[in-house]
Protein backbone atom coordinates (compact mmCIF):
# COMPACT_ATOMS: atom_id res chain seq x y z
CA UNK A 1 0.00 0.00 0.00
CA UNK A 2 3.19 2.42 0.65
CA UNK A 3 4.34 1.35 -1.90
CA UNK A 4 1.60 2.15 -3.90
CA UNK A 5 0.72 5.35 -2.71
CA UNK A 6 4.79 6.33 -3.35
CA UNK A 7 3.84 5.03 -7.29
CA UNK A 8 1.27 7.07 -7.49
CA UNK A 9 2.83 10.15 -6.17
CA UNK A 10 5.51 9.90 -8.47
CA UNK A 11 3.59 9.39 -11.38
CA UNK A 12 1.48 12.60 -10.53
CA UNK A 13 4.54 14.62 -10.57
CA UNK A 14 5.59 13.31 -13.76
CA UNK A 15 2.70 13.90 -15.51
CA UNK A 16 2.91 17.70 -13.75
CA UNK A 17 6.30 17.99 -15.38
CA UNK A 18 5.12 17.02 -18.80
CA UNK A 19 2.93 20.05 -18.08
CA UNK A 20 5.25 22.64 -17.01
CA UNK A 21 7.98 21.57 -19.60
CA UNK A 22 7.10 23.92 -21.96
CA UNK A 23 7.19 26.91 -19.32
CA UNK A 24 9.90 25.34 -17.11
CA UNK A 25 13.78 24.63 -17.38
CA UNK A 26 14.89 21.22 -16.98
CA UNK A 27 16.59 21.63 -13.69
CA UNK A 28 13.31 23.22 -12.62
CA UNK A 29 11.68 19.96 -13.42
CA UNK A 30 13.79 18.55 -10.83
CA UNK A 31 11.45 20.48 -7.85
CA UNK A 32 8.52 18.64 -8.56
CA UNK A 33 9.95 15.60 -8.05
CA UNK A 34 11.55 16.80 -5.62
CA UNK A 35 8.66 17.83 -3.63
CA UNK A 36 7.27 14.44 -4.40
CA UNK A 37 9.82 12.65 -2.53
CA UNK A 38 9.36 14.68 0.17
CA UNK A 39 5.38 14.42 0.18
CA UNK A 40 6.15 10.46 0.73
CA UNK A 41 8.91 10.57 2.90
CA UNK A 42 6.81 12.80 5.42
CA UNK A 43 3.51 10.18 5.37
CA UNK A 44 5.63 6.95 5.12
CA UNK A 45 8.97 5.73 6.30
CA UNK A 46 12.00 5.78 5.00
CA UNK A 47 12.64 2.54 2.70
CA UNK A 48 9.42 3.80 0.48
CA UNK A 49 10.98 7.30 0.50
CA UNK A 50 13.72 5.42 -0.71
CA UNK A 51 11.78 4.13 -3.78
CA UNK A 52 10.22 7.07 -4.83
CA UNK A 53 13.39 9.16 -4.81
CA UNK A 54 14.70 5.93 -7.46
CA UNK A 55 12.03 6.15 -9.42
CA UNK A 56 11.85 9.48 -9.66
CA UNK A 57 15.26 9.66 -10.84
CA UNK A 58 14.51 7.21 -13.46
CA UNK A 59 11.53 8.62 -14.79
CA UNK A 60 13.34 12.17 -14.84
CA UNK A 61 16.44 11.26 -16.16
CA UNK A 62 14.13 9.06 -19.16
CA UNK A 63 11.42 11.67 -19.90
CA UNK A 64 13.47 14.91 -19.07
CA UNK A 65 17.09 14.87 -18.95
CA UNK A 66 18.65 15.01 -22.20
CA UNK A 67 18.52 12.99 -24.65
CA UNK A 68 15.01 12.20 -23.60
CA UNK A 69 13.28 8.73 -24.06
CA UNK A 70 16.73 6.93 -22.76
CA UNK A 71 18.45 6.40 -19.87
CA UNK A 72 21.83 7.64 -21.95
CA UNK A 73 22.92 11.19 -21.09
CA UNK A 74 24.74 13.63 -23.43
CA UNK A 75 27.48 15.54 -21.63
CA UNK A 76 29.51 15.93 -18.50
CA UNK A 77 27.49 18.58 -17.03
CA UNK A 78 23.73 16.68 -17.45
CA UNK A 79 25.41 13.68 -15.31
CA UNK A 80 26.54 15.83 -12.63
CA UNK A 81 22.86 17.48 -12.89
CA UNK A 82 21.14 13.90 -12.42
CA UNK A 83 23.53 12.44 -10.07
CA UNK A 84 22.95 16.06 -7.76
CA UNK A 85 18.94 15.15 -8.21
CA UNK A 86 19.39 11.49 -6.68
CA UNK A 87 21.61 12.74 -4.02
CA UNK A 88 19.26 15.58 -3.20
CA UNK A 89 16.37 13.30 -3.57
CA UNK A 90 17.44 10.29 -1.16
CA UNK A 91 18.99 13.37 1.56
CA UNK A 92 15.55 15.06 1.34
CA UNK A 93 13.77 11.73 2.40
CA UNK A 94 15.87 11.24 5.00
CA UNK A 95 15.75 14.22 6.60
CA UNK A 96 11.70 14.24 6.02
CA UNK A 97 11.29 10.63 7.27
CA UNK A 98 13.38 11.52 10.26
CA UNK A 99 11.26 15.09 11.12
CA UNK A 100 8.20 12.89 10.69
CA UNK A 101 9.29 10.42 12.96
CA UNK A 102 9.82 12.90 15.52
CA UNK A 103 6.84 14.55 15.10
CA UNK A 104 5.51 11.14 16.02
CA UNK A 105 7.55 11.04 18.77
CA UNK A 106 6.24 14.44 20.18
CA UNK A 107 2.81 13.70 19.74
CA UNK A 108 2.59 10.27 21.39
CA UNK A 109 4.87 11.89 24.16
CA UNK A 110 1.82 14.30 24.58
CA UNK A 111 -0.65 11.73 24.20
CA UNK A 112 1.53 9.58 27.17
CA UNK A 113 1.33 12.99 29.49
CA UNK A 114 -2.35 13.77 29.09
CA UNK A 115 -3.62 9.97 30.27
CA UNK A 116 -0.53 9.96 33.21
CA UNK A 117 -2.15 13.11 34.23
CA UNK A 118 -5.67 12.01 33.68
CA UNK A 119 -5.02 8.79 35.86
CA UNK A 120 -3.64 10.63 38.58
CA UNK A 121 -6.39 12.62 39.40
CA UNK A 122 -8.51 9.42 39.03
CA UNK A 123 -6.75 7.55 41.47
CA UNK A 124 -6.36 10.64 43.39
CA UNK A 125 -10.27 10.12 43.94
CA UNK A 126 -10.43 6.28 45.59
CA UNK A 127 -11.00 5.91 48.65
CA UNK A 128 -9.56 2.55 49.06
CA UNK A 129 -7.24 0.08 47.29
CA UNK A 130 -10.73 -1.58 45.85
CA UNK A 131 -11.35 1.69 44.20
CA UNK A 132 -7.74 1.92 43.24
CA UNK A 133 -8.26 -0.84 41.28
CA UNK A 134 -11.86 -0.24 40.01
CA UNK A 135 -10.39 2.96 38.79
CA UNK A 136 -7.16 1.14 37.13
CA UNK A 137 -8.66 -1.27 34.94
CA UNK A 138 -11.05 1.76 33.97
CA UNK A 139 -8.30 3.54 32.95
CA UNK A 140 -5.71 0.93 31.06
CA UNK A 141 -9.16 -0.04 29.26
CA UNK A 142 -9.54 3.54 28.16
CA UNK A 143 -6.08 4.27 26.82
CA UNK A 144 -4.64 0.66 25.49
CA UNK A 145 -7.85 0.06 24.20
CA UNK A 146 -8.08 -3.47 25.25
CA UNK A 147 -9.81 -5.72 27.81
CA UNK A 148 -8.08 -5.19 31.52
CA UNK A 149 -8.34 -7.24 35.35
CA UNK A 150 -6.97 -6.20 38.20
CA UNK A 151 -6.10 -9.51 40.02
CA UNK A 152 -5.70 -9.49 43.80
CA UNK A 153 -4.33 -11.57 46.50
CA UNK A 154 -7.80 -13.53 48.41
CA UNK A 155 -8.02 -14.76 52.10
CA UNK A 156 -6.20 -17.88 50.88
CA UNK A 157 -4.12 -16.21 49.03
CA UNK A 158 -5.12 -17.38 45.55
CA UNK A 159 -5.16 -14.52 42.77
CA UNK A 160 -8.62 -13.32 41.66
CA UNK A 161 -10.21 -10.53 39.90
CA UNK A 162 -11.33 -7.75 41.78
CA UNK A 163 -11.77 -4.97 38.86
CA UNK A 164 -11.86 -5.91 35.24
CA UNK A 165 -13.23 -4.22 31.99
CA UNK A 166 -15.62 -6.33 30.79
CA UNK A 167 -17.24 -7.39 34.11
CA UNK A 168 -17.52 -10.88 31.90
CA UNK A 169 -13.58 -10.58 31.47
CA UNK A 170 -12.28 -14.46 32.35
CA UNK A 171 -8.84 -15.81 32.84
CA UNK A 172 -7.91 -19.34 31.49
CA UNK A 173 -5.89 -21.94 33.51
CA UNK A 174 -2.84 -20.89 31.54
CA UNK A 175 -3.38 -17.14 32.37
CA UNK A 176 -4.04 -17.60 35.92
CA UNK A 177 -0.48 -19.60 35.48
CA UNK A 178 1.34 -16.65 34.04
CA UNK A 179 -0.42 -14.28 36.91
CA UNK A 180 0.74 -15.97 39.65
CA UNK A 181 4.50 -16.03 38.15
CA UNK A 182 4.60 -12.52 37.35
CA UNK A 183 3.28 -12.14 40.53
CA UNK A 184 5.85 -14.18 42.39
CA UNK A 185 8.80 -12.95 40.27
CA UNK A 186 7.61 -9.62 40.39
CA UNK A 187 8.46 -9.35 36.65
CA UNK A 188 5.99 -9.44 33.37
CA UNK A 189 4.50 -12.80 31.76
CA UNK A 190 2.43 -14.18 29.47
CA UNK A 191 1.10 -13.22 26.13
CA UNK A 192 4.23 -11.40 24.59
CA UNK A 193 7.11 -12.48 26.76
CA UNK A 194 9.53 -15.67 27.20
CA UNK A 195 7.48 -16.84 30.28
CA UNK A 196 4.29 -18.65 29.52
CA UNK A 197 3.92 -16.75 26.42
CA UNK A 198 0.94 -19.37 25.32
CA UNK A 199 -1.34 -17.47 27.76
CA UNK A 200 -3.82 -14.77 26.22
CA UNK A 201 -2.65 -11.97 28.45
CA UNK A 202 0.31 -9.51 29.20
CA UNK A 203 0.26 -9.94 33.00
CA UNK A 204 2.12 -6.82 34.76
CA UNK A 205 3.02 -7.15 38.06
CA UNK A 206 1.94 -4.69 40.77
CA UNK A 207 3.60 -3.13 43.37
CA UNK A 208 7.21 -3.29 44.16
CA UNK A 209 10.12 -6.04 44.83
CA UNK A 210 9.65 -6.40 48.49
CA UNK A 211 5.79 -5.72 49.15
CA UNK A 212 3.36 -7.59 45.96
CA UNK A 213 0.05 -5.75 45.28
CA UNK A 214 -1.28 -8.16 42.40
CA UNK A 215 -1.16 -8.76 38.76
CA UNK A 216 -2.69 -6.45 35.91
CA UNK A 217 -4.11 -8.52 33.21
CA UNK A 218 -3.84 -7.10 29.87
CA UNK A 219 -5.99 -8.41 26.71
CA UNK A 220 -5.39 -7.47 23.25
CA UNK A 221 -7.43 -8.41 20.10
CA UNK A 222 -5.34 -11.65 19.08
CA UNK A 223 -4.59 -10.31 15.17
CA UNK A 224 -3.08 -6.88 17.15
CA UNK A 225 0.11 -6.99 19.21
CA UNK A 226 0.99 -3.71 21.39
CA UNK A 227 3.38 -1.63 20.06
CA UNK A 228 6.56 0.15 21.66
CA UNK A 229 4.72 3.33 22.68
CA UNK A 230 1.97 1.28 23.77
CA UNK A 231 3.82 -1.04 25.96
CA UNK A 232 5.59 1.76 27.11
CA UNK A 233 2.19 3.63 28.32
CA UNK A 234 1.04 0.19 29.99
CA UNK A 235 3.96 -0.11 31.96
CA UNK A 236 4.22 3.64 33.35
CA UNK A 237 0.25 3.45 34.21
CA UNK A 238 1.18 0.37 36.07
CA UNK A 239 3.65 1.93 37.98
CA UNK A 240 1.70 4.74 38.81
CA UNK A 241 -1.41 2.00 40.07
CA UNK A 242 1.19 0.63 42.51
CA UNK A 243 2.11 3.69 43.85
CA UNK A 244 -1.62 4.85 44.80
CA UNK A 245 -1.77 0.99 46.05
CA UNK A 246 0.68 1.37 48.18
CA UNK A 247 -0.80 4.68 49.53
CA UNK A 248 -4.47 3.01 50.42
CA UNK A 249 -2.52 0.20 52.25
CA UNK A 250 -0.60 3.15 54.19
CA UNK A 251 -3.90 4.79 54.34
CA UNK A 252 -5.85 1.52 55.64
Amino acid sequence: RDYGFATLTTAVAMALSFVADRFLSVANLSLIFLTAVLFVAVRTRMAVAVYAALLSFFGYNFFFAPPRYTLAIANADDVLAVVLFLVAALVCSRLATRLAGQVASLRGAQVRGRVLVALGQQLATAADADGVRTVAAHALARALDAEVAVLARDAVERLVTSASVPATFALSTQDLAAADWSDAHAEPAGRGTDTLHGASCWMLPLGSDTRRAGVVALRFPADREPDTDRRSLALAMVHDISQALERARLAS
